[in-house]
């Protein structure tokens, strides 16, 4: 009787596991879809929850692959510490970990700081290829000098 108990319990967990992962990997479409917009930002709990979420790949078999790091590109991000109204711009090729080690404070010390002080930060994306520039160099310039990125207080990347 125990096996079976054992087995039903199981299915439970499955179930509720499954549904969870469902509601997770929604919730992160929609925040990529939104940060994919380059009009819409999304907050940077938001960002590391997208970034964080791992999933079971059937075909490598390997249980720790994280969604983000299939879909990275080259492109400009643009870092908005909402509480300082400050803004750090960024590039690289796979933005979505660069922001991330930003976050994680192995990138601007400042915006690791800031964002461990409790200040509410936001993140915008620009891909390189929608942008209508063909140099990441002078995109990232041009969106730093839109934001005033020299001037606030943050270092450019």
């Amino acid at each position: 009787m125990s096996f079976i108990k054992s087995l039903l319990s199981f299915g439970f967990d499955f179930s509720q596991a499954y549904a969870s992962a469902k509601t997770q990997t929604a919730n992160v479409k929609d925040t990529l879809n939104r940060l994919l917009s380059t009009k819409e930002n999304v907050s940077a709990e938001e960002f590391m929850q997208m970034y964080d979420l791992r999933i079971y790949d059937i075909s490598s078999k390997q249980n720790d692959i994280k969604i983000m790091n299939k879909i990275e590109f080259e492109g400009v991000y643009i870092l908005h510490n909402k509480s300082k109204n400050k803004y750090y711009v960024g590039k690289g090729n796979k933005i979505f970990k660069k922001i991330d080690r930003h976050f994680r404070g192995y990138g601007n010390i400042d915006v690791y700081k800031d964002l461990q002080s409790g200040n509410k930060f936001y993140v915008r994306i620009i891909r390189l290829k929608d942008s209508g520039y063909d140099n990441i160099d002078i995109l990232a310039n041009e969106i730093s000098k839109k934001y005033k990125a020299y001037e606030d207080g943050y270092n450019k990347n």
